[in-house]
């Protein structure tokens, strides 16, 4: 275990209140099997409590046994919405060796405050002399992953960095587990910088990229090879921008002539790409004054027409399972909506299933008001509505809702969910930042050329709705009529092809009980990624948010049209509503 008094100086660099709280973080090594004694945790305390709580001090030291220590160099907590003040700005290249990492921050403008050295990189720190904004943080960061061509997942201000003192500990090649002491290797914590001397000194990466039609002289003997100069490409272009969490990068679509800020998308980690307006490999690689295929593979030479990939090829890598860190489901509302999924609703027309949804836009407007969801900050809502009018319908309706409408935005006109239309909605998440998208109907946006029965024409399009919800973590929520068919099971009568229930990680159905017919009710009849949640039902015509609890729950069940108890959903299939503790949409006053 490391001197407390040693460890306590080193992060008092960045939290000078002894009393302060640190969040830390504890993570399994790279490629081990996850297992009971290795799940990441959480954990937070103080200075002091390092150098008085012995017990504290052993926990620390227990963990490092199966995992690694990690420590968030900014305050406030583990997610980027909870910090509230910006230590430092940091930087980690772990593609050079140690020395060369070592010489190429040994002449950089101005030096970094403190170096850690582990296994394989060195993390370099320049703490802040005086508090910035979380815009001014990420530019500062941002300039320092441009001059050092850095790793540029190191974006978020929640980011944790290996804690030194304790041991790196890695996958060796027989299997078992290689420790590495993380070493404080220069510590100067009077050296501190402003966010302007920061910019100045590490101007942004103005590496020009040639024009289309140039011709590439560069060689490449694998797509790996050349996949990865299009990434250093695409993320030195100067029109790309990296989302918060490090994840994706948006680059100005250059293969379609510049239309679209965010048309160009990557993955950060992987270097999968692919543009929102639907341009095929061979025109991006041509567009960065890249050859169309490596010399090494079986498609140089052939024409265009034959050699290109469709931009979703783009995004199909190949990774060992043992790689890929587990994680857990974030929850818009537990357990009927997941976040960064799409999420499906479904009934017949005129039984409320766009009221369901605007209830829900309210909660989220609101940060309240969503049962068993505890209250949270109010976040804002995307919404595209082809068949209500959004004056004569939808404003009404959210008012009746009492919904706070400065945070629900509304995108009007035709649109289709083809490459630029999808590249419109993209646009409009990242420029609002909405925790919710609505999409009703469905079918209003699939177009002409999509027919709604057949698998293979609409999975392309669920697919790309998935990649969206994954991509910037909204909730995303299509709305989809039902057919007349006399089909038994609820989960069939979905109009179009069965796909669309497949990859839509919930379904929530919206019904009318037939002996009340302005008595609804909302029912779970899928859900990949939790248990089926208790069935909805409000009191009245509208789904205000009033909630309280009533004895039944949305159990499938099979029966008559007009037996009591059941959702009618048409000419015979039905829900019946059994068990206890669901939670009710009340309507006073309907």
């Amino acid at each position: 275990m490391p001197d407390p008094v040693t460890l306590s100086v080193f992060l008092s660099a960045f939290f000078p209140d002894e009393n302060e709280e640190m969040h830390f973080r504890a993570f399994k090594p790279k490629g081990a099997p996850t297992q009971t004694d290795n799940a990441p945790i959480l954990i937070t305390g103080t200075r002091r409590q390092l150098a008085e709580n012995q017990s504290f001090r052993q926990r620390l030291n227990k963990l490092n046994e199966t995992r690694g220590l990690y420590f968030a160099p900014n305050a406030g907590g583990s997610k980027d919405s909870q910090i509230v003040r910006f230590n430092a700005v940091f930087c980690e290249k772990d593609d050079l060796p140690i020395t060369e990492q070592h010489r190429l921050f040994d002449g950089a403008p101005i030096l970094p405050s403190i170096r850690v050295e582990s296994k394989r990189s060195v993390h370099a720190y320049w703490l802040l002399q005086h508090r910035c904004d979380a815009d001014q943080w990420l530019s500062a960061q941002q300039s320092l992953i441009d001059y050092f061509q850095g790793d540029p997942k190191i974006r978020n201000p929640s980011r944790v960095m290996r804690l030194p003192y304790f041991d790196h500990l890695s996958k060796d090649t027989g299997g078992g587990i290689f420790r590495q002491r993380v070493r404080l290797v220069h510590f100067d914590p009077k050296q501190r910088y402003t966010v302007d001397q920061i910019q100045k000194a590490f101007p942004p990466n103005l590496e020009a990229v040639s024009q289309p039609g140039c011709k590439a002289e560069k060689t490449f003997a694998s797509w790996s090879d050349l996949n990865t100069e299009l990434r250093r490409r695409v993320l030195s272009h100067s029109t790309c921008k990296i989302d918060r969490e490090g994840k994706w990068a948006h680059c100005k679509g250059i293969c379609h002539n510049g239309k679209g800020d965010t048309a160009l998308t990557l993955n950060v980690a992987s270097g999968s790409y692919f543009c929102q307006a639907g341009c095929s490999t061979a025109a991006i690689l041509q567009a960065f004054s890249l050859p169309q295929t490596p010399n090494g593979s079986l498609l140089a030479g052939l024409p265009e027409e034959n050699s290109g990939q469709k931009s979703e090829e783009a995004l199909v890598t190949l990774k060992c399972v043992a790689d890929v860190e587990a994680e857990s489901i974030r929850w818009l509302w537990y357990p009927y909506v997941p976040q960064g999924k799409v999420t499906l609703v479904e009934g017949d027309p005129g039984v409320g299933k766009s009221w369901m949804v605007l209830a829900v836009a309210t909660a989220v407007a609101a940060g309240q008001g969503l049962p068993n969801e505890a209250q949270c900050d109010p976040r804002n809502v995307l919404l595209l509505s082809s068949e209500d009018g959004l004056g004569d319908t939808i404003r009404p309706r959210l008012d009746a809702l009492r919904a706070d409408v400065s945070r629900i935005f509304a995108l009007e006109g035709p649109l289709i969910f083809d490459g630029g239309g999808l590249g419109l909605v993209a646009q409009s998440i990242e420029k609002h930042q909405p925790r919710l998208v609505i999409i009703d109907p469905l079918v209003a946006y699939l177009g002409a050329n999509v027919d709604l029965h057949r698998a293979n024409e609409t999975r392309s399009v669920m697919a790309a709705l998935s990649r969206l919800a994954e991509r910037t973590q909204s909730a995303i929520v299509v709305v989809r009529h039902l057919t007349k068919s006399g089909k038994e099971r609820p989960i069939y009568r979905g109009l179009g092809s069965i796909d669309i229930t497949a990859a839509c990680r919930s379904v929530l159905l919206v019904g009318a009980d037939p002996d009340q017919p302005t008595r609804r009710a909302v029912v779970q009849i899928k859900n990949n990624l939790a248990e089926i949640g208790s069935a909805l039902y409000p009191r009245g015509r509208l789904f205000l948010l009033d909630w309280d609890k009533q004895f039944d729950s949305g159990q499938i069940a099979l029966g008559e049209p007009r037996r009591r108890g059941t959702l009618s959903l048409g000419r015979s299939a039905t829900v019946s509503h059994r068990d206890a503790d669901s939670r009710i949409v009340s309507c006073k006053g309907c």
